[in-house]
């Protein structure tokens, strides 16, 4: 009866391991794609700062040129 018992709790040990093994894997494509993302928005905010540096850059070149929307 107990070689019955120790075959089961070794048949459970081992795919207990193959999930720990798997989770691993999955925790660490997580963090990569998070890793992804995050350099993904960091670019986003760097265009968007350089977008708005080109509008007040436009914007100061109108006025100086005395260019309106309103002609």
């Amino acid at each position: 009866m107990t070689d019955i018992v120790l075959e089961h709790l070794k048949r459970i040990q081992v795919r207990l391991d193959k999930i720990e093994s798997e989770l691993t894997g999955l925790k660490a494509a997580v963090i990569s794609s998070h890793e992804v993302m995050a350099s993904f928005l960091k670019n986003d905010v760097r265009r968007e700062a350089d977008i708005f540096g080109l509008e007040q850059r436009i914007a100061r070149i109108e006025r100086r040129l005395e260019l309106n929307d309103a002609s």
